[in-house]
């Protein structure tokens, strides 16, 4: 909300939130670090790294559900606000499906996008498909990290 809240004040543009891209819902597993998950279930813990699309958290959501929210969310985006450039800001597990969702990458590759705090992933449209013309971008933060 933070980050959006910045970038709605630079830019004079309404912030607009959607549940569309909130994170996944880890469900029992929500607020634990990886050595607490590991220890509550170790055999899903290694089916999550694994196979991540073979995954619904108990009392949570799966990489599938993630991907329909976003799915929905994109669409919903286009077809309000055709031509027009549309920021959106999410977690890094919504912003790593949605990668894998715009350049047609089945949820499996889920670990092979990476997705750096602040970093940026841009989609233009052309011919009426989404093109990713950046993944991962972290370069407009290259003077904080020194």
């Amino acid at each position: 909300m933070k980050t959006g809240e910045i970038i709605a004040a630079r830019t004079g543009k309404p912030l607009s939130v959607t549940d569309g891209l909130i994170d996944i819902d880890f469900g029992e597993y929500q607020g634990l670090n990886s050595a607490e998950a590991k220890t509550k279930d170790e055999t899903l813990w290694r089916k999550w790294l694994d196979s991540p699309q073979l995954v619904s958290f108990p009392g949570g959501e799966s990489l599938a559900s993630v991907e329909e929210r976003v799915r929905l969310t994109i669409g919903k985006a286009r077809e309000q606000q055709p031509g027009k450039t549309v920021v959106m800001v999410s977690h890094s597990v919504v912003c790593k499906v949605m990668v894998c969702h715009v350049i047609g990458l089945d949820l499996s590759h889920f670990w092979q996008i990476d997705q750096a705090t602040g970093a940026l992933s841009v989609f233009e449209e052309r011919n009426s498909q989404l093109v990713a013309s950046r993944i991962n971008d972290s370069c407009h933060l290259k003077e904080i990290k020194n």
